[in-house]
């Protein structure tokens, strides 16, 4: 329950300044059910998601056959199976790209499939410098006030037409937390941010169950 004692560390120190990084999972209800349960300004309580939009990169790289550090592509919504690629964003070297039906099925594919492909290898091996690395990348850009754009999952309050649940968006880092932009959706992509966030909601209804039981037994 080292999640659990954290908030109640949070909660005991309400005059707290700092931003918090998750980047325990489920991380999206986390950051939600830990928002909720401490107050703190929803912006200082930030989730690490990073790795979707590195696995979409790799994959629009494979299907185009270029290199990987060329792409730019970003995911948002839940980090998990509710995700949502935004293929209309898509640059190669600086360049917006338009991919075909094959090659974004491609791509969606080594996204959605990387876990079972990791699995599979039995390797014995962990995948997790990535996040290691890109949560250091991370904890940078906020504590020099970088304004670097990144996939983040922080507590909407009514962007993208959600109020009151954690999803990936785009967001500036700063020192006094996230800058949420709301950038344009297709109706698709849309519809499947407002997919992501029931997911989110169930499973954070779920979360706080838990705890709530775990508290009253402890």
């Amino acid at each position: 329950m080292a999640v659990a004692s954290l908030v109640d560390l949070l909660e005991a120190n309400e005059s707290w300044p700092g931003v918090l990084v998750v980047a325990t999972n489920p991380v999206d209800p986390l950051c939600t059910w830990i928002q909720r349960r401490t107050g703190i300004d929803r912006a200082r309580v930030l989730g690490y998601t990073l790795n979707d939009s590195l696995r979409l990169r790799t994959g629009v790289a494979k299907a185009l056959g270029v290199g990987a550090g060329t792409v730019d592509a970003w995911v948002l919504g839940e980090h998990g199976d509710a995700c949502v690629p935004l293929f209309d964003r898509v640059r190669v070297a600086g360049k917006a790209v338009v991919l075909t039906a094959a090659q974004r099925a491609d791509a969606e594919g080594f996204l959605r499939s990387w876990y079972l492909r990791h699995v599979a290898l039995d390797s014995g091996r962990s995948s997790t410098w990535t996040s290691g690395m890109g949560v250091a990348r991370m904890v940078a850009a906020v504590v020099t006030d970088a304004e670097d754009v990144w996939p983040v999952s922080v507590v909407l309050a009514g962007e993208y037409g959600v109020d009151g649940i954690a999803l990936s968006v785009p967001a500036s880092l700063r020192r006094r937390g996230a800058e949420v932009q709301e950038w344009a959706l297709g109706p698709e992509e849309r519809d499947a941010f407002e997919r992501a966030a029931e997911t989110v909601r169930d499973a954070t209804s779920r979360i706080e169950a838990h705890f709530d039981a775990f508290d009253t037994d402890g």
